[in-house]
């Protein structure tokens, strides 16, 4: 967690709060994204995810995929 955005998601994880600025922000929203959704469906790095990653994450998209994986098991109740 880095902001109070994300406090807000771990207590409310419908909450719609989101800090542009925020790393984990931007990876709680792919999480919540239909690219995420299809490269889970997929078990791959669909294009479309990949895209998607590089736009919020630039050079640093890897470390996002780890922060979207671990945001999407927090969003579900698992993390």
């Amino acid at each position: 967690m880095t902001c109070e955005a994300c406090q807000a998601a771990i207590d409310n994880p419908a909450s719609g709060r989101v800090n542009a600025a925020c790393p984990d922000c931007k990876a709680r929203s792919l999480a919540k994204s239909p690219a995420w959704a299809d490269a889970r469906a997929a078990n791959a790095m669909t294009p479309g995810y990949r895209s998607a990653l590089r736009a919020a994450f630039d050079k640093d998209w890897r470390e996002g995929h780890e922060k979207v994986k671990h945001w999407d098991a927090v969003l579900k109740g698992q993390g």
